[in-house]
């Protein structure tokens, strides 16, 4: 009767009564190719495969949308597989068989990577896979092909494929870059950081302009330990990136790591006017402004933090730390109370806590949080103790009893 959308509604309530309903699979598929929406067809007569293996039927109707965008080769294969598990099938007299489709082959192609691309976004990443095989078997030096199946497994922790997939893409296609950068994280992540470094560096010889090479190269000699390689990596990846917030941080970081706090200060400024919203880097960029004694400035970024995560202990403690060195002991002593309430543990703010009361006069509560806080002081040092004398007294087992 031409009414596809209820009909799909009806079959996907039988499927609720009972999912392994072939019949409902395979109209669905139906109703879908009708629509042209080839992911959700793929995926009904798929499901109509697996729930009735020697069904010829929907592998005839996926070869009949195939045929139809064009992809012949594909065609092919899912009506020899139709015959192979029902050899008796006799093929339907439908409109879509009797003509051929003739598209260019750009359109083809074009045809599976959006059948790919619906099937991903469904979750049915294994039948993607199954899509950028078979477009690879037909056109192997189709490279976008080859970078997006090696993310697919990638994502499923098959490096070995990845790897394999990634590293058959050429220098000169768009892809070669990109797919490096994926191939160094593979063996970072297989703790092959050297591998990972010297794949980039090789690449960063065809590409000197390219600042996440050098990004990503800076953080592989930072893994390594070559601090002033890492430093001079970062360096050359924020000339070519000024307005990477990411660059300009992980050089800021690098300069804190080799003791240079001005040039870090410059850098984590830039990174925060490049990227304001970024509460972790504004907590940074407060953080080293505490250290050189500049609370004003410290407590405008906390106070931006905080407006974010309200209730983030550290930022609390922090806020409260620069209030009680500009002499505003009202608010810092607020903060530190809302500290304690999350954490009745921390020393600090207790020793700071104390701190502000006698900072105001109010010497007998100043005293008190200042008893507590030596009290936690001297658990500390008495549970560390016994931690280190039973590790101590543990028997160390002799030579001959572990052979």
């Amino acid at each position: 009767m031409g009414q596809i959308d209820s009909a799909i509604n009806a079959f996907k309530k039988a499927l609720e009564h009972n999912p392994n309903l072939y019949e409902a699979h395979f109209s669905l598929g139906r109703s879908y190719q009708r629509l042209d929406d080839a992911g959700r067809a793929y995926i009904h007569y798929s499901n109509a495969c697996n729930t009735r293996p020697h069904a010829a039927e929907p592998r005839y109707y996926l070869g009949l949308m195939h045929q139809s965008h064009g992809a012949h080769e594909l065609a092919k294969r899912c009506f020899a597989e139709a015959l192979r598990v029902e050899p008796t099938f006799i093929s339907p007299e439908v409109e879509e068989d009797e003509t051929l489709i003739n598209r260019s082959e750009e359109e083809v192609v074009q045809w599976y990577y959006r059948l790919s691309d619906d099937l991903k976004h469904q979750g049915y990443e294994e039948e993607a896979e199954r899509i950028y095989r078979a477009l690879l078997q037909w056109r192997p030096i189709e490279y976008t092909a080859h970078y997006l199946l090696g993310n697919l497994l990638a994502r499923t922790r098959r490096w070995d494929e990845a790897l394999g997939e990634y590293g058959s893409i050429p220098p000169q296609d768009k892809h070669y870059v990109t797919a490096r950068l994926r191939m160094s994280a593979v063996l970072r992540l297989l703790k092959k950081t050297k591998e990972a470094y010297e794949l980039l560096y090789e690449c960063a010889k065809l590409h000197p302009g390219n600042g996440q090479l050098f990004l990503s190269m800076g953080k592989l000699l930072y893994d390594m330990g070559r601090l002033s390689a890492a430093r001079r990596a970062f360096e050359r990846a924020v000339q070519l990136l000024p307005q990477d917030p990411q660059a300009n941080y992980l050089l800021g970081f690098l300069y804190m790591t080799l003791g240079r706090e001005n040039w870090t200060l410059a850098a984590w400024r830039k990174a925060v006017e490049l990227a304001p919203d970024s509460h972790s880097l504004r907590y940074d960029l407060g953080y080293i402004y505490v250290r050189r004694g500049r609370y004003d400035l410290a407590a405008r970024e906390f106070e931006y933090v905080l407006d974010k995560w309200p209730e983030d202990v550290e930022t609390n403690f922090m806020l409260g730390l620069c209030y009680k060195e500009l002499m505003e002991p009202g608010r810092a002593i607020a903060l530190f109370e809302k500290v304690l309430r999350r954490n009745p543990r921390h020393s600090q703010a207790l020793f700071y806590l104390g701190a502000c009361y006698l900072q105001i006069g109010n010497t007998s509560l100043g005293k008190a949080y200042l008893r507590r806080y030596d009290h936690l002081l001297r658990q500390n040092q008495t549970t560390y103790a016994a931690q280190r004398n039973g590790r101590l007294q543990r028997p160390v087992p002799s030579i001959s009893s572990s052979m």
